[in-house]
């Protein structure tokens, strides 16, 4: 009974199975929900509530289909083939695609957003509703990219000589390159020589060198130009180009500044000195805080202060002059960033960075911080010196207007008695004679006319406008160079 039972049971089984309802396929997943968990996944991190770089949000339609800051909208409903959106993730320049990095969107991410687009690009429920523009947020992935973080000391590969050349040697070896060979002698001195002082070797400085057959013939060569002052020189303009260092003013007026010299003498003895490098910031962002006392401190401030900027007018608006007062300080945040951070800290003045994590007030921030500066021609001394200076040109200040006014009154009584004098001998003239007289008087005075009109005529002509006023007519004939150039003829004056 037994094996019986189990074949009826066994027959009932598999006629039930027969007659069962077919397994429902699972349905395939909506196009909105694949392209939100690639949005979620690759774009939203950096196009999302805490950040929105490019002007671009992806975590609601009303923001997605709005104009970005490149002036297209990211996606439009309906047409992914004409969706920012599409030609940034398929793009083939890999500086240019979206997302960066080394890690594409795969051809199935790609096609799920392209199915999303041409469905209407909707978002379910709430998300259709657009969130306002966060303020960016530095976050902690932010901070781990390579160039924000702390410098790292790696052990040099195995091997023998300079710590730098075992590192290049082994990078040459991985991509299977061999060094050059040795450089003679004449040749090496030439090179280093030029590269440290940026002037040639003196034909005895090469025989001395080609004579020195001692292993450290070459360490004693970089020592001797090391300690050499063209090392400063040489070097040193590299610093002030990044500084924006000039002896003008710049714009259109170019004023010269007699004393911008002392902040390139600062950095050259910086360098001349060993000047560590913390010390070399810390005095030219603080110099005159850190130490009154030190000329050389307060000099290298000058770094704050060597950036273009225009003569003002005497008459100027005030608000003319506060515009100008913001953007010397961009110039300062601007250098001070690029110099010390190498970061275009200024792009955030007028929105959050759209490549670094600068918020816009990070930058105000630093603003702020420099705020309380100003250019301003000051003393180099310690504050004992620069007070008894100020005293003594004090002194020096009152004995000259004592001699001003005394030489004043002499000047006033010998006109005076030169006027009698001349109306007198007028008075003595017959009538034929004092018409002669006048006529001469009035024709000197027509010739002083004409040539003052000449003179001033030239001045306008021949010097720039910022130099014009900070000259009188009488200092128009010392003209620069560049304006007697462009004048061929003699100044009137």
């Amino acid at each position: 009974m037994l094996p019986r039972l189990s074949a009826v049971a066994g027959t009932v089984a598999l006629v039930t199975a027969s007659f069962a309802p077919p397994a429902t396929p699972a349905a395939p997943p909506a196009p909105d929900a694949e392209a939100r968990t690639v949005l979620t996944a690759s774009c939203v991190k950096c196009h999302g509530p805490t950040r929105q770089k490019g002007g671009l949000r992806l975590d609601s339609k009303a923001a997605a289909t709005a104009k970005a800051d490149s002036g297209s909208p990211a996606v439009v409903p309906g047409k992914a083939a004409v969706s920012e959106l599409i030609r940034r993730v398929t793009e083939k320049d890999a500086a240019l695609r979206m997302p960066p990095g080394d890690t594409p969107l795969t051809p199935d991410q790609v096609a799920a957003l392209r199915r999303w687009i041409d469905g209407g690009a909707n978002w379910p429920g709430s998300a259709t509703a657009a969130g306002a523009k966060a303020e960016l947020t530095v976050t902690d992935e932010d901070r781990k990219h390579w160039a924000y973080r702390p410098l790292a000391k790696p052990a040099p590969p195995a091997g023998a000589g300079n710590p730098v050349d075992r590192f290049v040697r082994a990078a040459l070896a991985a991509k299977g390159l061999t060094p050059a060979p040795p450089a003679d002698p004449r040749a090496l001195i030439r090179r280093v020589t030029f590269d440290l002082t940026g002037l040639p070797p003196t034909p005895d400085e090469v025989e001395a060198f080609v004579a020195d057959a001692s292993p450290q013939a070459a360490e004693k060569l970089v020592d001797r130009l090391l300690a050499s002052p063209h090392y400063g020189e040489r070097w040193g303009r590299h610093w002030l180009d990044v500084a924006r260092y000039a002896d003008s003013g710049g714009y259109e007026g170019d004023v010269d500044r007699p004393t911008a010299f002392h902040y390139r003498d600062f950095v050259i003895r910086a360098l001349n000195d060993d000047l560590p490098f913390d010390e070399f910031v810390r005095r030219q962002l603080a110099g005159d805080e850190y130490a009154p006392d030190d000329p050389r401190a307060v000099a290298a401030t000058g770094f704050l202060a060597v950036g273009p900027s225009p003569e003002l007018p005497v008459r100027l608006l005030e608000e003319e002059r506060t515009r100008q007062r913001y953007i010397d300080l961009d110039d300062i945040v601007s250098t001070t960033g690029s110099a010390l951070l190498g970061l275009s800290i200024g792009c955030a003045r007028c929105h959050d960075h759209k490549f670094d994590p600068i918020p816009t007030r990070d930058y105000y921030r630093l603003t702020a911080a420099l705020h309380s500066g100003d250019r301003a021609e000051v003393p180099l001394g310690t504050r004992v010196e620069v007070a008894a200076n100020r005293q003594a040109r004090a002194e020096w200040a009152a004995v000259k207007a004592d001699a001003e006014s005394r030489l004043k009154r002499w000047l006033d009584a010998a006109k005076a008695a030169h006027k009698k004098g001349d109306a007198e001998l007028r008075a003595a003239l017959d009538e034929s004679g004092r018409a002669r007289w006048d006529l001469l008087t009035d024709e000197v005075a027509a010739a002083k006319r004409a040539s003052r009109r000449r003179c001033q005529r030239h001045w306008r002509t021949a010097i720039p406008a910022g130099r014009r006023r900070r000259r009188g007519c009488s200092a128009a004939a010392t003209s620069t160079t560049r304006a007697r150039r462009s004048s061929s003829a003699s100044s009137p004056c």
